[in-house]
């Protein structure tokens, strides 16, 4: 698995413990779009509950997830409606 560090305090305001964002890496039907070298990540964690993540690749090969967060309407639509 990929080396991750976590920004605790976005993560703290918006209820995702580090656990479950690790778990949306692991989804196989995860929604992955990449902006100027942002990547923004939506994913279902194994309890079933679909969260917006945003993270980036450092130097040294690790990645930083710096935003995380419920999935909003439109985002648990698009990857609800993956794979039909």
């Amino acid at each position: 698995m990929m080396e991750l560090r976590f920004h605790y305090e976005n993560l703290d305001r918006h209820g995702v413990m580090p656990e479950e964002a690790e778990e949306c890496f692991r989804d196989p039907k995860r929604l992955l779009k990449r902006i100027s070298g942002i990547y923004w990540l939506v994913a279902e964690t194994e309890a079933g509950r679909l969260l917006h993540l945003g993270y980036r690749k450092e130097k040294d090969k690790s990645y930083f997830v710096f935003h995380g967060m419920p999935a909003r309407d439109y985002e648990k639509r698009q990857y609800k409606s993956r794979g039909k």
